[in-house]
């Protein structure tokens, strides 16, 4: 089997619900996608791309902007190709069980280790200079050994999770800033500006409250979830708000640090 790995883009603003944009073309059940992608898609239709079969893993990193500034590249899913299929001018990779997301962590070091190979077998850092990662992997390429991702895979998933809980319409700001901070910690971070899925987190698309509400609540009663920072802006008291079951559910657990 062989190891691809890409880039997506993500961003902490207002999302033109009218763009199309080929990460969320398809609508999904309200549950589906909470703990693992469903698909991945490129336009590429050629290349690494066009190589991409059932049994594949495709790596996708990104790194969150904001209007405050960008957080440290991270590796954000795992796609364990099921199907492969093309539609539109587009390929489409059906994610299969083994697939994750993962939460926010640190990825530099690990981007500096990984190689990539081309369609004629000349191997190379994937890192060149000062060329943003994003520029480097628009398109996917072929990595030539994913030891250095499969370590950082085991190194995320077998550690312990930092919870952000916060406001989105006066925390967000606050938050990003207390991420950046936390992330010095070496502990991967679950905030829902990335760890959500993408079509609830990026495209603001509606689903449902109690599969929503079950699933943040599942996070942090999870063993793996060790604190939860309550990110405490003017709204973040505010009475019926996700924030304030998040709070309850932390304090429960005596799991709850306020963040002033």
């Amino acid at each position: 089997m062989t190891d691809f790995i890409h880039y997506v883009a993500r961003h902490i603003k207002k999302i033109n619900h009218n763009k199309n944009t080929a990460w969320f073309r398809e609508n999904q059940p309200d549950d589906q996608g909470f703990n693992r992608p469903a698909f991945h898609t490129t336009r590429r239709t050629t290349g690494p791309a066009a190589r991409i079969k059932p049994g594949d893993t495709i790596w996708i990193f990104s790194q969150l902007k904001s209007p405050w500034g960008n957080l440290f590249p991270s590796l954000d899913a795992k796609i364990v190709v099921e199907q492969v299929t093309k539609e539109d001018g587009k390929l489409r990779y059906v994610a299969g069980q083994t697939s994750l997301w993962f939460p926010l962590f640190d990825a530099t070091s690990v981007l500096k280790k990984i190689q990539t190979k081309s369609s004629k077998g000349d191997v190379s850092p994937l890192l060149r200079g000062d060329v943003p990662v994003g520029v480097l992997l628009r398109n996917i390429r072929e990595v030539f050994d994913n030891s250095p991702i499969i370590e950082l895979e085991e190194t995320i998933n077998n550690s312990g999770l930092y919870f952000i809980s916060y406001r989105i319409v006066d925390g967000t700001r606050l938050a990003f800033n207390f991420c950046r901070n936390l992330s010095k910690c070496n502990i991967p971070i679950f905030w829902d500006r990335w760890s959500l899925p993408r079509r609830l987190v990026e495209r603001r698309e509606k689903v449902s409250n109690t599969a929503l509400d079950n699933y943040l609540k599942d996070i942090i009663k999870s063993p793996r979830c060790l604190k939860v920072y309550g990110i405490n802006s003017p709204q973040y008291n505010a009475p019926y708000s996700y924030a304030q079951e998040e709070k309850a559910t932390a304090k429960e657990h005596d799991k709850f640090i306020e963040i002033i």
